[in-house]
């Protein structure tokens, strides 16, 4: 008995190692191996999400200088321009101040200029973007949250609010938020996340009180998905109605139960379900954009491969409610005056996981055609102002551009819709060494006339143009700043022949005596007039010479911007303009050099006197100087 028991033992005890160590051998490998791929499609997914948002944000950013700022945006940084107190007291009856402190935090931080101010809506936006990519990966899956933030950033409408120097962007990332933490708190209930939750909807609520809706939306879409969760509300609801009773006593709280209650007679006129139709129609217009057939057709596609899937029934009317929520609030919200693509921002979020789950149940390569769509729409014509908005900013903004010091503006206000809190943020941005204003023209030799075109005062524009030549437009409609421009020399001086030579520029010059490169050709502007009819056509000659001689020099009849070069069709009364360019050799060894000019007939080149003229029958005009390295030729 002991021998036969001890033959087992000694075969197990044998056979044990033998079997245990190839299963060791054979688990390590595999853990690694797992946690290898795991690694790597984390990796793989994170590139891919990086590379969409690098995608989004050239889309947004390179189009940051097409943007005309609203009044409304103007006024919203016009009112930052301040303390902490005063932002809080001079913030409108129908605002919180939590925006515009928050506005106030990042100016102080980045400064005033527009496209600084612009970069607070859209890094906003890319978190709105990321937090939507993990709503859409929880809720459904991974290709479900890329097409999903594609579709969000592809919106007409999130094109325009990702630029939008509002709250409206703030709340559409507070609504994604709230929504994903709703998610996350309805999976897995907890205090901490329910507090959390309550924070994201009274921030919604502080900041306009027309989150609301969206707020509403949230609790509903959570009630379809998790109807046996319901009771878990009561603590967010609790914690976020507590949070929310000093906006109870807030002036505009009353006022707006005060608009609904005098409004509700709009739904007894008999054109109110025209009203409605135009409405809807003019909202789904705005979230589509330009494109609005194919987002049409994207929903459509979308929903017929939803309904093939055959799951998640709750999550599809959750979706589907949320897409056709404005067809609700537009019997609610007029009578609050709340009904507004900007109040309802956050109907794009419906509309983007829609897209997402749909086409999530295409196979493979498919989803790369809707990819391919939604690329082709993001980096097409888009809406990125508001419609009708005068191009003021563009306009301005090149105003400072070719603006010199010296310059004056004459705003010529009839018509003209730009505020004056937009002359002053204009003014700071543009112009923080000032830009003078002025009533009237004479006496300045460059003026800015700013004005619509389409209104203009016309004694006002009559003496601009009264000693002034128009040089140059900025803008086409709505507003525009042309530049009028006098001669260096009204008085001007008079040759034998009756032409009136009154100065000339050099372009770029600066300094009393203006300093070229070597071989810089020189482009100079000739201001001309005549006293009387000329019977004959006169040529005129540009010299630059040194102490040796002709250096450089540049002949011919006068070549004026839209008027004949033949003297001989010029009429008096009014001023011509001509413009030269005289090409310099190089290399060079001089420095000090002087520019003349002569005025002859072309067939005998017999100069014509006039006073300053010298001995050579030349006017000198302006010293100039050529800068450059010392070459060995001039060495003595």
């Amino acid at each position: 008995m002991s021998i036969g028991t001890s033959l087992p033992r000694e075969a197990i005890t044998v056979t044990e190692p033998s079997i245990a160590l190839p299963a060791r051998q054979q688990l390590v490998p595999r853990v690694l191996q797992s946690d290898s791929r795991s690694v790597s499609l984390v990796h793989t997914r994170l590139i891919i999400l990086v590379s969409i948002l690098l995608f989004i944000s050239a889309t947004r950013i390179l189009r940051f200088d097409q943007r005309e700022l609203h009044p409304d945006e103007i006024w919203s940084v016009w009112q930052t321009l301040g303390t902490p107190v005063q932002i809080v007291r001079w913030t409108p009856h129908d605002w919180t101040p939590v925006y515009y402190l928050f506005l106030g935090l990042w100016r102080a931080l980045v400064g005033i200029q527009p496209f600084a101010l612009l970069v607070h809506p859209f890094l906003q936006f890319l978190i709105a973007e990321a937090v939507l990519y993990r709503v859409a990966r929880r809720l459904f899956n991974e290709s479900a949250a890329w097409i999903g933030v594609l579709s969000f950033a592809a919106l007409g409408f999130n094109f325009h609010l990702s630029m939008l120097l509002r709250a409206y962007m703030t709340i559409l990332m507070l609504m994604v938020t709230a929504l994903w933490l709703a998610v996350r708190y309805f999976e897995h209930p907890t205090r901490k996340r329910g507090l959390w939750l309550a924070l994201a909807l009274t921030v919604m609520l502080y900041l306009h009180l027309t989150a609301i809706f969206g707020v509403g939306m949230v609790v509903l879409f959570t009630l379809l998905v998790y109807p046996r969760r319901a009771r878990y509300w009561a603590l967010p609801a609790v914690l976020t109605l507590g949070l929310s009773i000093p906006l109870l006593v807030w002036p505009k709280t009353a006022s707006a139960v005060q608009t609904a209650a005098m409004t509700l007679s709009v739904y007894s006129n008999p054109a109110f379900l025209n009203v409605i139709f135009h409405k809807l129609l003019e909202t789904w217009q705005d979230f589509a954009g330009y494109y609005l057939s194919m987002w049409a057709a994207l929903l459509v596609f979308a929903g017929v491969l939803i309904i093939q899937a055959r799951i998640r029934y709750r999550h599809a009317l959750g979706l589907l409610l949320w897409m056709l929520s404005p067809a609700a609030l537009v019997l609610i919200a007029p009578v609050f005056g709340a009904f507004n693509t900007r109040h309802m921002a956050w109907v794009s979020i419906g509309i983007a996981l829609w897209l997402g789950w749909g086409f999530s149940n295409l196979a493979g390569r498919a989803n790369l055609g809707v990819v391919a769509v939604l690329i082709l729409g993001m980096v097409g014509p888009v809406p990125i102002n508001a419609p009708g908005r005068i191009p003021t900013t563009t306009v301005l903004r090149q105003l400072a551009e070719k603006a010199v010091w010296g310059d004056v503006a004459l705003v010529d206000a009839r018509g003209l819709d730009v505020n004056g809190e937009e002359w002053d943020y204009y003014s700071q941005v543009y112009f923080p060494r000032g830009l003078t204003f002025v009533s009237n023209p004479d006496g300045y030799r460059r003026v800015w006339y700013i004005s619509d075109p389409a209104h203009r005062n016309e004694l006002v524009e009559e003496s601009v143009r009264r000693e002034h030549v128009l040089m140059a437009t900025i803008g086409d409609s709505g507003i525009t700043a042309e530049l009028y421009e006098a001669p260096p020399d009204m008085q001007g001086v008079a040759f034998e022949n009756g032409m009136r030579f009154h100065g000339a520029d050099i372009e770029d010059a600066r300094g009393p005596v203006p300093a070229l490169h070597a071989g810089q050709p020189i482009h100079l502007r000739l201001w001309w007039s005549v006293d009387r009819q000329q019977n004959l056509d006169y040529s005129v000659g540009t010299y630059v010479m040194d102490g040796n001689g002709l250096f450089a020099q540049f002949d011919g009849p006068p070549k004026v911007k839209d008027a004949p070069s033949e003297t001989s069709r010029w009429v008096t009364g009014r001023t011509y303009i001509e413009e030269r360019d005289i090409v310099m050799p190089y290399p060079v060894n001089q420095n000090s050099l002087t520019i003349y000019l002569a005025v002859y007939y072309w067939k005998d080149r017999k100069r014509l006197a006039a006073p300053g003229i010298n001995a050579d029958g030349l006017l000198p005009l302006q010293p100039i100087q050529i800068r450059h390295w010392t070459t060995p030729d001039s060495h003595p």
